[in-house]
């Protein structure tokens, strides 16, 4: 589920990038977010009232950035552009459960995978995967340092 995406831009100002770090929940998509709480949030993504679908960054960021988004999603890879074009006669509203939806969809398999491995509060699985990583870490940094001292004579 790797997106080419170098910047996804906030909901609520599309022209900074999306930050988990935030104040405001709703500028961002979390991963583990419900389809409800994905609805909400795109319903309240910044947008313009001009009619119709288009791509373009300059004048319309807010619907450029849900088509990047969309477009980022989209398991057969269509460009904004092409998304523009397909959603081009679509009002606001319909253009934003399209784009919820298709979020919500991408991000299934990943949510049920999550609650499967959290489920009623047991981390036991993702502990002992942080514990195996954390031993690979401090032996291979042994390794490493002990060469850095063979190398430097100590």
């Amino acid at each position: 589920m790797l997106s080419p995406a170098k910047r996804v831009m906030s909901l609520k100002d599309p022209l900074l990038k999306m930050s988990k770090s935030h104040i405001d929940h709703r500028s961002k998509i979390l991963l583990t977010d419900s389809p409800e709480e994905i609805h909400l949030k795109i319903k309240h993504a910044l947008t313009d009232s001009i009619s119709g679908i288009s791509f373009d960054l300059t004048t319309r960021p807010g619907v450029s950035n849900l088509l990047e988004i969309l477009s980022h999603v989209d398991p057969e890879g269509r460009s904004p552009q092409v998304w523009a074009e397909e959603c081009k006669t679509l009002g606001m509203r319909a253009f934003k459960a399209l784009v919820s939806d298709k979020i919500s969809s991408s991000l299934s398999g990943f949510r049920e995978r999550y609650t499967a491995l959290t489920e009623g509060g047991n981390y036991s699985h993702l502990n002992d995967i942080a514990r195996q990583g954390a031993k690979e870490a401090r032996d291979n940094s042994g390794r490493i340092l002990a060469k850095v001292r063979d190398v430097m004579g100590i």
